[in-house]
């Protein structure tokens, strides 16, 4: 079974990582319209959802929306502002190259 994690314009390659347990809990507000045959549906949907395979994974932050990214990184030399690198990581002190779709474990969202 595949267990990839969407990049969002792969949609139709691989799956999203939804929680489990919003699943259920929206999964239970269908109504019941007294008939029965509703809440087995809804009994078997949420037995299902319960046992199915979930993923090791954990929310990120990208470089491209992170404070410590810097696409054009400018720096003053000999009194001239000049780009001296792009796409860079200031968090790990001089710059590091990056990817703005890269991610690390420092990553802090940008306030816009």
């Amino acid at each position: 079974m595949d267990k990839s994690i969407s990049c969002g314009h792969e949609k139709d390659k691989k799956d999203d990582v939804i929680s489990r347990a919003e699943t259920l809990k929206t999964i239970g507000k269908v109504p019941d319209y007294g008939d029965g045959m509703v809440f087995e549906a809804i009994s078997h949907a949420q037995r299902d959802v319960a046992l199915l395979p979930a993923v090791d994974a954990v929310p990120v932050i990208r470089c491209r929306d992170c404070k410590h990214f810097d696409l054009d990184h400018w720096e003053t030399i000999n009194g001239i502002p000049l780009i001296v690198a792009h796409e860079i990581c200031t968090f790990w002190g001089g710059g590091c190259k990056t990817d703005a779709g890269g991610y690390c474990f420092k990553g802090e969202r940008r306030e816009e």
